[in-house]
C-alpha cells in the first residue's frame, strides 16, 4: 500500500498563494488565497481527504515509459505532488519521461504547479482554461480531479465528462473522488451562519497555533475566513447512481469505486467543521472510470 503521506513544501508555498492570489485571481481570490493557509492551519482536506486511494490509483502506472497525466482543476499543487509520489518520485517520473498535464482557469494554482515542478526539477506543461472549454489535440492516460463535481450543474458535469472521455486514451483511465450530501443536484449549498461562526472561530484558533512567522493577522484572517464562508457554493452529489448515470451520458463506465470516510488532519478531527469544502459527517465516493 502506498505511503499517503506527501511531503508538501506548504510553509514555503502557503505565503506564495496568498501573494499570487492578489496578482492573478479574478473573483476567486478567497479562494486561492486562503486555501493553502486553511491546510497549514489544518483546516482543509487533502485531496477530498482519501489521497491514499488516489496514490494507489496513479501507482499502477508506474514505469509506464512516455505516461500522459492531466490534473484537473487545481486548487495548488497538491495533486500535483501526489501523481509524483504515485509514479515513484521525481526521479522515476524522469527516468520514464512522464508528461504532467495542469489544466485551471485560474493562474493562481498554476503558479503554484509551477512553482513546485521548479522545486522537484520536473517540467509540467499548464493550460489556463475553463474545463469546459479545454482544446488540444493530446490524449492522456490518466486525467485526475478531486472535489471537482460541485463546481457543476447535474447537466454541466455531463459536459464535462464528456471532455473527459475526448482527452482519455481508449485504455485511460479518470480517477476522481467527491462528497456525497442528499438534496436537489441543481441548488448549490453554502455555509450556514452556524456553520460560518464555527468555521471562523476554529480559524482563529488554529491560525493562533501556527509558528508567528506564518501567522496571520487576526483581521486579516477574520477577513478571509469571512470571504470564504460567504462565497462557497457546492451543487451535491447525491450518489454512485447520479455519478454513473452522468459517466454513462459521455460513453463511460465506472471500471471501480469505493466509499471511503476521509483521512482528517488532527486539528480537522477535533474542530467540528460543517459546510461545503469541509468533511463533515461524510462519506466520500472515489472512482476510477474509462470509455465504454
Amino acid at each position: 500500500m502506498q505511503d499517503s503521506h506527501v511531503q508538501e513544501p506548504l510553509e514555503e508555498s502557503a505565503p506564495l498563494a496568498a501573494r499570487w492570489a492578489q496578482q492573478h485571481c479574478e473573483g476567486c481570490g478567497w479562494y486561492h488565497g486562503f486555501w493553502q493557509h486553511m491546510r497549514l492551519m489544518g483546516m482543509g482536506k487533502t485531496l477530498s481527504g482519501v489521497p491514499h486511494l488516489f496514490l494507489q490509483a496513479v501507482a499502477q502506472w508506474q514505469g509506464q515509459q512516455g505516461l500522459r497525466v492531466l490534473v484537473s482543476g487545481a486548487a495548488d499543487a497538491s495533486a500535483l505532488a501526489h501523481v509524483v509520489q504515485g509514479l515513484g518520485g521525481a526521479k522515476a517520473v524522469r527516468k520514464h519521461t512522464a508528461h504532467l498535464t495542469v489544466l485551471d482557469r485560474c493562474e493562481t494554482p498554476l503558479s503554484l504547479n509551477r512553482w513546485y515542478a521548479q522545486h522537484a526539477e520536473l517540467d509540467v506543461t499548464c493550460h489556463c482554461s475553463d474545463a469546459l472549454d479545454f482544446q488540444t489535440d493530446q490524449t492522456f492516460d490518466l486525467i485526475l480531479t478531486s472535489s471537482f463535481l460541485g463546481y457543476f450543474k447535474p447537466e454541466q458535469r455531463q459536459q464535462l465528462f464528456a471532455v473527459y472521455a475526448r482527452l482519455l486514451k481508449p485504455t485511460g483511465r479518470l480517477v476522481f473522488a467527491n462528497r456525497l450530501r442528499s438534496g436537489p443536484q441543481d441548488v448549490a449549498i453554502g455555509f450556514n451562519p452556524a456553520e460560518a461562526q464555527r468555521f471562523m472561530d476554529r480559524a482563529r484558533q488554529a491560525n493562533a497555533q501556527l509558528p508567528p512567522a506564518l501567522q496571520w493577522s487576526v483581521d486579516k484572517l477574520q477577513a478571509a475566513a469571512l470571504a470564504y464562508t460567504h462565497s462557497f457554493r457546492s451543487y451535491p452529489v447525491n450518489s454512485l447512481e447520479t455519478v454513473a448515470a452522468d459517466l454513462g451520458s459521455a460513453d463511460m463506465v465506472v471500471k471501480h469505486h469505493q466509499l471511503s470516510e476521509p483521512q482528517l488532519p488532527a486539528f480537522a478531527q477535533k474542530a467540528g467543521l460543517a459546510g461545503p469544502s469541509t468533511a463533515g459527517d461524510s462519506t466520500y465516493l472515489f472512482i476510477e472510470a474509462g470509455l465504454a
